[in-house]
């Protein structure tokens, strides 16, 4: 649950900086951050197991985990991980309405249209109905 927690945001983060055309480092460190850990284990873990199965080092007599099973609860993590990053991005991308519509019958294609006519016709297109919301809040 805890890498959900982290790659979820790190999905936003890196769908955000794309859009903002500023690809910092942020990028880079969130998805780091939710990805490398979990692979990283993983690989250490097959690792040492092919060296117990090998005889190539001892186990240790306290040592009872089964380092297969947990490479792979790391690699499930960092699958469920890439997965999260994706559906953050593209829910962050459909929130900022970023992504493409192919089809006209699309579900949220006609409600920004009817939303943005209705702002059209509530506001006004010339923006002096803003202009005058502005100056009543000020």
């Amino acid at each position: 649950i805890i890498g959900v927690l982290v790659a979820l945001p790190s999905g936003v983060a890196t769908a955000l900086s794309t859009l903002s055309k500023n690809s910092s480092g942020l990028v880079g460190v969130a998805i780091s951050l939710s990805l490398l850990p979990p692979a990283v284990n993983a690989g250490l873990c097959w690792s040492y197991a092919m060296l117990l199965n090998t005889d190539a080092v001892d186990r240790n007599n306290m040592d009872n985990t089964d380092y297969a099973q947990t490479g792979v609860v790391s690699f499930s993590l960092t699958i469920i991980n890439i997965i999260c990053i994706w559906l953050a991005g593209t829910f962050t991308f459909w929130m900022k309405e970023v992504a493409p519509i192919k089809k006209t019958d699309a579900f949220w294609s006609r409600d920004v249209i009817i939303a943005r006519e209705q702002q059209d016709k509530n506001l006004g297109t010339d923006g002096k109905t803003v202009q005058k919301i502005n100056e009543g809040l000020q």
